[in-house]
């Protein structure tokens, strides 16, 4: 059973180091710390919003992250977001999540999460 759990950053240093790894491990990526800390913790709208899937242990085994923006158009105030650094450990693409439907893809649980509550915290900005 996974726990899903939903949190602006900045993240503690060794959240972002086992999501980094792990996401370095999966995608063959090389992407160095202070580049992913600086993306997800001093972004130009502030920290990123990050969608964490871990055991009940701790162990970060899925993410995904929202990373704002700023940007206008006209005068209205735009925050747009790049979603990045996403992956769900392939050992754990089978296991539940607590509170979501059996069967849904791991993956598609994160992301509408992290968006539902991101629009949340948006609207009627």
């Amino acid at each position: 059973m996974l726990d899903l759990r939903i949190i602006r950053g900045p993240l503690e240093g060794s959240e972002n180091r086992q999501i980094l790894s792990e996401y370095n491990r999966l995608t063959k990526a090389r992407i160095p710390l202070n580049e992913f800390e600086h993306w997800v913790q001093k972004s130009p709208a502030g920290p990123a919003w990050h969608a964490i899937l871990q055991t009940v242990g701790g162990r970060i085994v899925g993410h995904t992250s929202l990373i704002p923006l700023k940007t206008s158009f006209a005068t209205e105030q735009l925050i747009p977001a790049k979603s990045e650094f996403s992956f769900v450990h392939e050992d754990f693409r089978s296991a539940k999540i607590n509170g979501s439907e059996k069967g849904r893809i791991k993956f598609l649980v994160i992301v509408n999460e992290l968006f539902a509550h991101w629009k949340r915290c948006y609207e009627g900005r």
